[in-house]
């Protein structure tokens, strides 16, 4: 009696343990994916709302001064490596936003000579777009939008709702 009782305690079986390991195999797979995914998400929503709120304070910055000052833009196309200085009259850097912080984002630029223009008397800015996309999967990202009319700001998704910002 006691000898069946030492049998059936011996512990898993071989079929047991690899079944345990599938699944959590599996579940980690989908945990990392999720986790990827997050990251993604979070570093082009960052990076659009920095944009925004950079080229607002540089406007506000220009309306205050009431000069004219111009945002210098500089990239590679390469995630990461791009950066915004805005430069005023005497030609000194007067605030800087660097792309390091967000590595794994692209920046296209559609502005005359890669600059926004700000007419600090009137309080406009040059018409064009900046681009944020994840390693220039253009695809999906988003948008910058300038207006010179309007004087206006704003960011969108390019394709359909996403990140936080309605489509463009």
């Amino acid at each position: 009696m006691l000898g069946d009782f030492w049998e059936m305690c011996r512990g898993f079986s071989l079929l047991e343990l690899l079944t345990s390991l599938v699944i959590i195999g599996i579940l980690l797979g989908i945990g990392f994916g999720y986790a990827i995914t997050t990251q993604r998400s979070q570093q082009i929503q960052s990076a659009g709302q920095e944009l925004q709120s950079f080229v607002e304070t540089a406007k506000s910055i220009a309306h205050s001064h009431r000069s004219s000052m111009w945002i210098d833009i500089q990239s590679t196309n390469e995630a990461g490596e791009w950066s915004l200085d805005l430069i005023g009259q005497d030609d000194s850097r007067v605030l800087v936003l660097n792309g390091q912080r967000f590595p794994l984002v692209s920046l296209q630029v559609n502005y005359r000579d890669d600059r926004i223009l700000l007419l600090g008397e009137r309080g406009k800015i040059s018409n064009g777009s900046l681009i944020m996309t994840i390693n220039t999967n253009l695809s999906q990202g988003l948008k910058l939008i300038t207006s010179y009319g309007a004087g206006r700001v704003r960011v969108c998704s390019i394709k359909g709702a996403a990140y936080g910002y309605s489509a463009c």
